[in-house]
């Protein structure tokens, strides 16, 4: 029986059930499609190739075997042969995560690794290498009154006309024990994202904003020796720079045909989009101070001539 969901504006037919994704009606013609099959072990047309995944013009193969094999297929399709005795959690996380990132990619959307609120201004976005705070951030701003675009990931589109728009994701944001402790969220109500593993998953289907929202800044997380923080606007090369750096799954872009959109949209992208740094001490990260700091600095925000 399949299950039916929206993400990033798009209906999903899937034969997995994605209860990380908001609900939605059944379509008779889903934008994408998610099922078992079988998947080759190769790709007889590959144009670029490692160890575990291949490409190909509108094609991408990731081989994880003897746990799963995974395709996605022109923006449309994520295909999935499971191992044996897989669990299913385990076949969501790649699904949610690189497979989205790739079809995300095949249809000319660029999936960033942030996550993002949104706010009168617009969407406001927070960038950053895994254990920067970026979703520690975005639950700080929802404890202030704001709402969820995405954790993790969201989809930007450069538009004809120069305006830069998000795309809202996942409907949750996920923290580690200290984050959860930090934003007075109990853990024992939340799933873990995985056995033995001390991070959350925190629903947030309330507390999602607009299905898509003009960009009105980003701000890049980094961990500097200092004891206290500093925010610093960007410049258009640094902006360049920060987007490519965060493009989710860019390895796979030359194989599938893609970087040549891939920097053109980044360069549009920064062109139109305010961006700063805030570096952060290591430890302690005082969330309080961080937000408070970024909500003076997005209030002056202002998209880019």
């Amino acid at each position: 029986m399949p299950h039916y969901y929206q993400v990033f504006g798009f209906s999903v037919e899937s034969g997995i059930e994605c209860p990380q994704l908001l609900s939605a009606p059944p379509s008779p013609d889903p934008d994408i499609r998610i099922s078992y099959a079988e998947v080759p072990e190769s790709l007889s047309d590959a144009v670029d190739r490692t160890e575990r995944w291949q490409t190909a013009p509108g094609l991408y193969l990731l081989n994880a075997w003897p746990r799963a094999r995974y395709m996605v297929r022109s923006g449309r399709e994520i295909l999935i042969q499971p191992g044996h005795q897989v669990a299913a959690e385990s076949l969501r996380l790649v699904v949610l995560s690189v497979g989205i990132a790739i079809l995300l990619l095949q249809r000319r959307l660029l999936p960033l690794h942030c996550s993002a609120i949104e706010t009168p201004r617009g969407a406001v976005l927070f960038a950053g290498m895994s254990g920067a705070g970026k979703s520690t951030l975005a639950g700080a701003f929802l404890a202030r009154g704001y709402r969820l675009l995405a954790d993790d990931m969201i989809a930007l589109q450069a538009q004809d006309d120069g305006e830069v728009l998000a795309r809202s994701g996942f409907p949750h944001i996920r923290l580690w024990a200290d984050a959860a402790q930090a934003l007075d969220l109990p853990t024992e109500a939340l799933r873990r994202m995985g056995p033995n593993v001390d991070k959350f998953v925190s629903p947030q289907f309330t507390r999602m904003g607009a299905a898509s929202c003009r960009v009105n800044a980003m701000y890049v997380l980094q961990h500097r020796d200092a004891t206290g923080f500093s925010l610093a606007s960007l410049n258009e090369t640094q902006r360049f720079n920060a987007i490519l750096d965060h493009t989710w799954q860019k390895a796979a872009l030359k194989g599938m045909g893609l970087r040549e959109w891939h920097f053109h949209a980044s360069a549009r992208i920064a062109s139109r989009t305010y961006l700063a740094s805030l570096a952060r001490p290591a430890q302690p990260f005082d969330i309080n101070a961080a937000a408070d700091l970024i909500e003076e600095d997005m209030s002056l925000a202002r998209i880019l001539p």
